[in-house]
């Protein structure tokens, strides 16, 4: 325990220097008076009184504090997670499962630190605290648990969560974490020590055309302790492509040697006849001694499509990316391709699949929103805005407003180069650009992806290999636009494609026009190219969320348990600034009021929701003008992750221990447990408690001090005469 007194002067260092100078010199000048009238005793005697009055009134003027700081046992308690699910049981150490080990580590800890010993202790899989042991394969919802515990009003109770587990097999991006702080220890030994085989990466399209290709595209790996049975049962690693009619069909199979850990594997099949969702699988065949069974197979859906998308390419000035973008989509066969070129003058080329009405095209770009509606997305080549007439541009306006999707490619015509910010284009781009945007850039620009997680990227897998050779530099992003694919270059992140939405359509920009070296690198890059453009085209080219007022954004195509979504909300309507808008979101009959605020960008706003564990949620808006309902929109949410259970058992290191620091805690792996709960003691430190005590506010004794001491000078000057 220590102590001290504080003082609290209320004037800075000088005046309060001059208050006790001057009192000094008024005290030394009334004992010499008074000592010029009486003996030395009595003038001892007639001054003190006055000279301790004076005293109290500098103590109680400085304000003197006592604080003593005392020590206090920390009775909060630790709260333990234990992951239980199936991954959790698997045997990689050749002795116990992970489960058992953890089970054990905990009760060597409870033992050796006593201060952990009456820490309550909770299992969890993909509910927290329930008992689902029963279940043959139990999964794992990190997110959805500890969003659980945020929400729990008593989670404050405890020092901090324990939580002990292998970090399951999807790592969640935004989740809501609870108040304390968050203590990680991974469970999982070195997979160099493994005899096992997996589904590693895997990519398969959402969507495609009825009786069209689609293309299916993995990665396997290996893992080989036993360098000599086991290995040799990797040169032939059977894997089957399979749909489900009545049970499980083989449509494809291949033979994939493993020797060498990792393998890619490529499958091309065809989708049915009808248009409907067909659920596929890939499996691996099982070999004899694999740790576990459960990374060797992986279920997809596919939705069947029956449309046919219209593509309308325009330019003024042809560029070098016209034939390859051409060749990809005549590849395609859920695309028709038509071309609109200038020759000459004002004489175009109408090229490529024809539709019924389309000869105005051959007169230029069409001034009638209804001939640009008769296709699903138009691509905009590099052109200056002097070439357009205010009829074309309020008709392509007009197009997207009511649903069409516009493309617009980069180069040294386009964006602010091309003066577009001075016309009514300049809100279709989802940057906001300036006429005096800098000359295109040269050199070599390593691109990122800018999302997680959207249809456009889904599939596309790593990019960080390909750069950009040139690059446009628009301007910021507008408020309601994604940033799909970034750039790095000398001045930092530049948004290289990105997305917004506009009115009931969409509208893309890709700021370079070398896109297409990508489809010459090599046949990994091409098959990025090739995969890019058509994710690109169906995204836009479906009908957007909402109505004829309401227009909504979603920022992934699905979530997992204990993630947030961040939908972008826009009103189209001549009343905007009388429209209320009001959201809920529900499950299980419970509703829960989501607010809705405001973007800097007019008629956008935002919103913020939270799914903490598996099972279908209903999110509603509702749009009114004073009491009347102007439009609803709802949506349906099948919450569940992507991935199945144990499909990655690897511990996830680089996950647990991000996880961690975002909620003040640490992160160490098994073989380090000793340190850890050794390092977690520390939380449980005497508590350091402060008490302060003025020793003049509001203490009575110092008042009757002051009173006794005006009544002792008044009788000493009453005995000597002096009143």
């Amino acid at each position: 325990m220590t102590a001290l007194i504080q003082w609290n002067p209320p004037l800075n260092i000088l005046f309060s220097f001059f208050l006790l100078f001057s009192i000094s010199i008024y005290l030394y000048f009334l004992f010499y008076r008074i000592q010029s009238r009486f003996s030395g005793i009595k003038a001892i005697f007639i001054f003190l009184p006055r000279f301790l009055l004076f005293l109290l009134f500098i103590f109680a003027l400085f304000d003197p504090v006592y604080v003593r700081e005392i020590q206090k046992e920390n009775t909060q308690k630790m709260l333990f997670l234990l992951d239980t699910s199936s991954s959790m049981e698997i045997q990689d150490d050749l002795a116990s499962s992970r489960v058992a080990r953890a089970r054990e580590i905990i009760k060597k800890a409870q033992q050796e630190f006593p201060s952990l010993a009456g820490s309550t202790i909770w299992e969890f899989n993909t509910h927290l605290n329930k008992d689902l042991n029963h279940l043959e394969i139990r999964g794992t919802d990190i997110g959805g648990c500890l969003g659980s515990l945020a929400l729990k009003p008593d989670i404050s109770s405890y020092t901090g969560i324990v939580m002990i587990s292998d970090g399951g097999d999807e790592e969640i991006q935004e989740t809501a974490l609870p108040s304390i702080p968050l203590y990680i220890l991974g469970m999982g030994t070195d997979p160099a020590s493994w005899n096992d085989i997996g589904i590693f990466d895997f990519a398969s399209p959402s969507s495609a055309e009825q009786e069209s290709y689609f293309e299916i595209h993995l990665e396997l790996i290996a893992y080989c302790k036993d360098k000599k049975k086991f290995q040799k049962q990797l040169q032939s690693v059977k894997v089957n492509l399979q749909i489900w009619e009545k049970g499980w069909e083989t449509i494809a199979s291949k033979s994939v040697n493993l020797s060498r850990q990792k393998s890619k594997v490529f499958f091309k099949t065809l989708a049915g006849k009808e248009a409907k969702r067909e659920k596929y699988r890939i499996f691996v065949e099982n070999i004899p001694g694999e740790l576990t069974y459960l990374n060797n197979e992986r279920i997809f859906y596919v939705e069947i499509q029956k449309k046919s998308l219209h593509i309308l390419y325009f330019s003024r000035e042809l560029g070098s990316d016209f034939k390859i973008l051409r060749g990809e989509f005549i590849r395609d066969p859920g695309v028709t391709f038509t071309s609109l070129v200038r020759i000459s003058s004002e004489r175009f080329l109408l090229q490529g699949h024809r539709l019924s009405g389309d000869e105005v095209l051959s007169a230029g770009f069409p001034k009638k929103r209804e001939i640009l509606q008769m296709y699903d997305c138009i691509i905009l080549g590099s052109f200056p805005s002097e070439d357009w007439d205010e009829k074309q541009q309020q008709a392509l306006l007009s197009y997207v407003e009511e649903g069409g999707s516009v493309i617009f490619l980069g180069g040294e015509s386009s964006f602010g180069l091309g003066k577009y910010a001075s016309t009514s284009l300049a809100p279709l781009f989802p940057w906001q650009i300036s006429n005096s945007e800098e000359k295109l850039l040269h050199g070599t620009f390593p691109v990122f992806l800018g999302l997680g997680s959207h249809a456009i990227l889904d599939g596309l897998g790593d990019v960080s290999k390909s750069i950009l050779k040139t690059l446009n530099d628009p301007g910021p992003l507008r408020h309601a636009a994604l940033s799909l694919l970034n750039a790095s270059t000398e001045k930092g992140k530049i948004p290289a494609i990105a997305i917004q939405p506009f009115g009931k359509g969409q509208t893309l920009g890709i700021a370079t026009n070398m896109l297409w070296v990508w489809a010459r690198v090599s046949e990994e890059s091409r098959t990025l190219y090739a995969k890019f453009w058509r994710q690109a085209i169906r995204y836009l080219s479906k009908p957007s969320e909402g109505g004829q007022l309401l227009s909504i954004e979603w920022d992934k195509n699905s979530y997992s348990p204990g993630e947030k979504a961040f939908p972008i909300i826009q009103t189209r309507s001549k009343i905007q600034n009388s429209i209320l808008l009001t959201a809920s979101l529900s499950r299980d009959k419970v509703e829960q009021n989501i607010p809705i605020s405001p973007k800097k960008e007019k008629n956008f706003y935002n919103a913020e929701l939270f799914f903490p564990e598996r099972g279908e949620y209903f999110f509603r808006i509702v749009a009114y003008h004073q009491e009347s309902i102007l439009e609803t929109y709802q949506k349906a949410f099948f919450i569940a992750p992507l991935l199945p259970e144990g499909s990655r058992p690897e511990m996830k290191e680089k996950f647990l221990s991000s996880l961690a620091s975002k909620s003040q805690g640490f992160f160490m792996p098994e073989a380090q447990a000793y340190i850890f709960f050794n390092k977690l003691k520390d939380c449980f430190a005497p508590v350091q408690v402060i008490h302060e005590l003025s020793l003049a506010k509001g203490n009575y004794s110092f008042f009757l001090l002051f009173l006794l001491l005006m009544a002792g000078e008044w009788l000493l000057y009453r005995i000597y005469g002096k009143i």
